[in-house]
């Protein structure tokens, strides 16, 4: 602890006490004079540093601040016998190697002559150490006062001279000053703010998840120009109970926040948030519009802080802000944003879990290093005054506007806030807005909603449970401001529309219903229209710098691959030129040793002729005796040399022709080759030149539809699907009764907006779902008895397939027709020989039965679906597909009728096509999806079964059988005279009639007793999904005779689920369920084995 620590030199101008004296000073040596308890009257005020030690702070004095300390003032220190030799070293160790920050020396500079001066009788050893060399320590002598240990911080004999302050002493003003006083009002602070009756102090509330939120107040007095100032002090630090909730959640940070600055009237109280404000926060930064940056120092509670506004022009700082700290700058002058020059500017001040006084004057809580003049001390012409302007009968004005969900109901509260600023919003939409600004943490993103009217907080935190809304409804009605209360679903409900005006009878306040519905004004249309053609242009605007970029990258594709072709065209012509080149080089050579090899064989030939004649001249000679000699220089040349030296010009000519004319041309197709590329080039770029440029993009227009348009769409709704589901039946206007003092309606008048309201209800109902419908009794034991017929002609179509059991059953019917054939002679004649006649026509009435096949049957004539003859079902050539628009048939005819009778309203004719997934699944607990058949919509299925439901006019699901049928077989008929119609169509060849559906989805449905997964035993995968609950009957425990029905397959104990027969032995024993399986019989499988389970049909048999 004996060691003193560096300032850094990064640290900005006066350093605060704390970063000084961040190494505790060292305690007085065994028998010194311990340091006064309390400085004499005339010492600085004492202030605590964070580590305990008592320092002076310094007083408000005219000092200007001093530049940084060379390098030379900060050299070991020479006069060592000064200091306790214990000490030096950490006097050594102390010094720093570069020079420490002005903040640093400048303290220190002026702790040193405030001690000077108020302690005149300071030791030698003082005095010497003011005279000597500089030297930087923390280290006191073993004995002396407290004054004389801060001297001995800092010696800077040779320190350069202080620099000077821009800001100068105000002159005298003799103007006249501000009359009205400079205060916060109710309208211009946000609602979370108690302030006192008297001043200016500011406490925000902290209870029910308020704490996370920011406050923010703005001054009624603006600056326009000249140079004035205002302080704050933090008096209190609110620490509220931390919600256990938001243990894990992302909290906003600093939890105490404190923003001073300026702001022009009517913009944001969140300092910084906008263009329109800048801002000094208790974390050093200086902020705008968002960007922020480090240019002060802290500043805590307990100190008075000063924002001085610099609008003289005649000033160095002229159009700047700066920051002081209990009289001292913290900051150098920041300039002030070119959008903020020119205008009043308020003081403004934003916090969080702190109290605040303000004082704006006219005496500053401390001086600055200059005088300067106070806010309230002001002068008139300098300052523009925000009045508040008081309703004329002393009622301030709560609205409650009444309009339909989706139908410009933000629109209108947008519009009307923009005429009267004066008013403030009460809504979920505006908590949210004011999170988000606080800097709270929302994981799903300030994006998402489920509504406007309600939107789901989801931060994690106590405001997700609405108490914030609460407690802000409740401190509205105490305060005296002008509301407006935006409730999209409340203000339509009569009982909850009652709930909201009763928190608004104190006398202060005037309620009034305003109601929007039906057509808008032409003023309503007219902004709705520019918003329309503002989103259009913009998404116009998009595109086309989309298309331009495009346009631009395949531009410079085609460019690239021109210039491509011409490196490819000018390496084939470059490969030509050699090929010539190396053609004539060839040519050329071979001409040359042509013509060695001619000259050979001339000198060959020459040489020959020349030895002939030799040997014939000198046998003539001999022969003839001695023979003429020639003469020397007659010139005379044998015949043969004359020929051979002879030249041939004809020859030499015109093969000296031939090659110039070939050199020629291939001169000429190097020159046409150079004109090519030029001319690509040029090409290139007239093309480049020749090509439009468009420098804006398009304007747009509204079409006539969308100028007849009224509200706009949003990706949002106003309120969420199961809120206007089962809310809008109980929508009404309101009435005077219900506790409005006005009931005033905008658009429409009050008898056109009811028709247009029982309209409107009227719509929904037919296309609004019904959330919490639940299926009725009656659709229970249809649906129980249609599950009991499938698995009776499940059970048949297994035994029309066993021939051991066919027989009989052909006998038995056989005899029964006999019999009805003889009852029905009896009653005729009586007679034996009616009798005889009787059963002659019977046999021959089988004979022709079991001669006619099936298929030429009349469907609808059957009596028997189970046995048309010879023991064969009506539906024995029925596929999987069959079956499953058979069920298709039923599913959707109970549908429609059950609807019908659960929700008992007659103006509901019945479902929405669009709703019918969410019906399907609410009923027969599985999914319901078109593309499982093979189509897209709901009207292709339908078509499947046009016979049996159809789809309205305007989309609604409708029977064409009556809810009264005796027997299933109707759906049985008229699913086997579909299938033998589709047969006809596809031998005909037409391919579209074949069906094809998705086996594997359609098996993916819960597993009730539905043909499609009845007919064909089918393997069930181990899936463990949710468990439905199937209508009907409930069983756990031990199954009477009646329910024992269940098929059961032995060569394939794990295929299916009941209603899935294979055609094997069918196990009617005891059947009892442990509640985890099924155990079968020892003949099909071994007893207590348990069947595959299967969560998607519960533990044991709940069915």
């Amino acid at each position: 602890q004996g060691h003193s620590a560096p300032v850094p030199s990064s640290a900005p101008l006066h350093a605060a006490p704390e970063q000084i004296h961040s190494t505790p000073v060292p305690a007085a040596a065994p028998g010194s004079e311990p340091a006064p308890a309390s400085a004499p009257a005339s010492a600085p005020a004492q202030t605590e540093p964070e580590h305990g030690h008592s320092m002076p702070a310094p007083e408000a004095s005219p000092v200007p601040a001093p530049a940084l300390a060379p390098a030379s003032a900060l050299a070991p220190p020479p006069l060592a016998p000064l200091i306790p030799a214990p000490l030096i070293p950490a006097v050594s160790a102390a010094t720093p190697a570069a020079s420490p920050s002005a903040a640093g020396m400048s303290h220190v500079s002026s702790v040193v002559q405030q001690s000077a001066e108020q302690a005149p009788a300071a030791s030698e050893q003082d005095s010497m150490a003011a005279e000597a060399a500089p030297i930087f320590s923390v280290a006191a002598a073993a004995a002396g006062r407290a004054d004389a240990t801060m001297e001995r911080l800092a010696v800077a004999e040779h320190a350069e001279p202080e620099a000077k302050e821009n800001e100068a002493d105000a002159e005298e003003d003799r103007r006249p000053r501000l009359k009205d006083e400079a205060t916060f009002l109710e309208n211009d602070m946000t609602i979370n703010i108690m302030p006192s009756v008297h001043g200016n102090v500011l406490m925000p509330l902290t209870d029910g998840g308020v704490q996370y939120l920011l406050a923010g107040a703005r001054a009624n007095v603006g600056v326009r120009d000249g140079r004035y100032m205002f302080e704050a002090k933090i008096v209190e630090v609110l620490n509220p109970v931390q919600d256990p909730r938001a243990q894990h959640a992302k909290l906003p940070q600093p939890r105490h926040l404190l923003r001073m600055g300026f702001s022009t009237g009517g913009s944001s109280l969140f300092l910084g948030d906008t263009e329109d404000s800048v801002c000094f926060d208790s974390e050093g930064a200086f902020t705008h519009n968002k960007r922020s940056s480090l240019v002060s120092q802290k500043f805590a509670r307990d100190q008075v802080v000063a924002v001085l506004l610099n609008l003289d022009e005649g000033s160095p700082n002229a159009n700047t802000v700066s920051l002081f700290r209990d009289g001292v700058r913290i900051s150098q002058p920041q300039p002030l944003p070119e959008g903020l020059r020119g205008k009043p500017l308020f003081p403004t001040i934003t916090f969080r879990c702190v109290t605040v006084h303000v004082n704006f004057g006219p005496m500053p809580l401390k001086a600055l290093p200059f005088s300067c003049r106070t806010l309230q001390d002001a002068a008139q012409k300098d300052v523009v005054v925000a009045m508040h302007s008081q309703p004329r009968d002393g009622k301030y004005e709560v609205i409650f506007p009444i309009s339909l969900p989706d139908e410009g109901t933000f629109d209108w509260l947008d519009m009307f806030l923009e005429k009267h600023p004066d008013f403030t919003e009460l809504s979920d939409r505006k908590i949210l807005e004011w999170a988000a600004k606080s800097g709270i943490f929302r994981p799903k993103g300030y994006s998402y909603k489920v509504s406007n009217d309600k939107p789901e907080m989801g931060f994690g935190i106590q405001m997700d449970d609405l108490s914030v809304s609460r407690l802000l409804r409740s401190l509205a009605a105490s305060q005296q401001r002008n509301f407006v209360v935006m409730e999209v679903k409340s203000n339509l409900v009569r009982e909850e529309r009652k709930d909201l005006v009763r928190r608004f009878t104190a006398p202060h306040f005037k309620t009034t219903a305003h109601i929007m519905i039906c057509e808008p004004s032409k003023e309503f249309k007219d902004r709705v229209h520019s918003h329309l053609l503002k989103q259009k242009q913009e998404a116009s605007d998009i595109q086309w710098r989309l298309q331009q970029q495009e346009k631009a990258r395949i531009k410079l594709l085609e460019k690239q691959q021109r210039a491509l072709d011409r490196e490819r065209k000018k390496a084939e012509k470059a490969a030509e030129r050699l090929a010539r080149s190396a053609a004539r080089e060839a040519k050329a050579a071979a001409l040359a040793a042509k013509k060695a090899e001619e000259e050979r064989a001339a000198q060959e030939m020459k040489k020959a002729q020349d030895a002939t004649e030799a040997k014939e001249g000198g046998g003539d000679a001999m022969k003839d005796g001695e023979g003429e000699q020639s003469k020397p220089g007659d010139g005379a040349q044998p015949a043969n040399d004359q020929q051979a030296d002879a030249p041939k010009p004809m020859e030499v000519d015109g093969g000296t022709q031939q090659k110039s004319e070939e050199e020629l041309k291939e001169d000429n197709a190097d020159d046409d080759d150079d004109e090519d590329e030029e001319k690509d080039d040029v090409d290139d770029d007239e093309m480049e030149e020749d090509e439009p440029v468009e420098e804006h993009p398009p304007r747009v227009f509204l079409s006539e539809e969308e100028q007849k348009q009224w509200f706009r769409k949003s990706d949002i709704p106003d309120l969420s699907p199961l809120v206007l589901s089962s809310s809008f039946t109980n929508f009404t206007l309101p009435q005077k009764d219900e506790g409005f003092d006005n009931v005033i309606y905008e658009w429409q008048k009050k008898a056109r907006s009811a028709d247009y309201l029982r309209e409107w209800i009227l719509s929904r109902k037919l296309t609004t779902r019904v959330e919490e419908i639940q299926p009725g009794e009656w659709f229970n034991e249809q649906w129980h008895g249609w599950q009991q017929q499938l698995q009776k002609w499940q059970q048949v179509l297994s035994d029309s397939k066993d021939p051991s059991r066919l027989a009989p059953k052909r006998d038995e019917g056989e005899a029964k027709d006999k019999a009805e054939s003889k009852d029905i002679d009896m009653e005729a004649g009586g007679s034996k020989e009616a009798e005889k006649e009787g059963e002659k026509k019977a046999e021959k009435t089988l004979e022709n039965e079991e001669d006619m096949e099936v298929d030429d049957l009349d469907v609808f004539g059957v009596t028997d679906v189970c046995n048309v003859g010879s023991g064969e079902p009506l539906f024995a050539s029925f596929t999987f597909e069959d079956w499953a628009l058979m069920s298709l048939r039923f599913e959707l005819h109970t549908l429609a009728h059950a609807f019908r009778r659960d929700v008992n309203d007659p103006e509901r004719l019945g479902i929405h096509h669009e709703h019918l997934p969410f019906y399907f699944q609410r009923y027969f607990r599985k999914a319901f999806n078109p593309r499982f058949y093979g189509v897209s919509t709901v009207e292709e299925l339908v078509d499947f079964i046009r016979d049996s439901v159809a789809i309205s006019k305007n989309g609604i699901l409708e029977s064409l059988l009556s809810d009264e049928l005796d027997t299933y077989d109707l759906f049985l008929k008229l699913t086997e005279e579909s299938r033998r119609e589709r047969q006809l169509r596809i031998d005909s060849g037409d391919v579209s009639a074949t069906l094809k559906f998705s086996k594997p989805l359609l098996q993916q449905s819960p597993p009730v007793a539905t043909g499609a997964m009845a007919a064909l035993p089918q393997q069930r995968a181990y899936d463990r999904g949710p468990r439905p609950a199937t209508p009907g009957r409930v069983y756990a425990g031990p199954q009477p005779a009646s329910y024992q029905s269940y098929s059961y397959s032995a060569q394939s104990p794990q295929t299916g689920y009941y209603g899935k027969s294979t055609g094997s032995k069918a196990y009617s024993g005891p059947q009892v369920s442990s509640g985890k399986g099924y155990s079968g019989p020892p003949s099909i499988q071994p007893y207590g084995q348990k069947r595959p389970y299967n969560s998607s049909y519960g533990k044991g048999y709940a069915r």
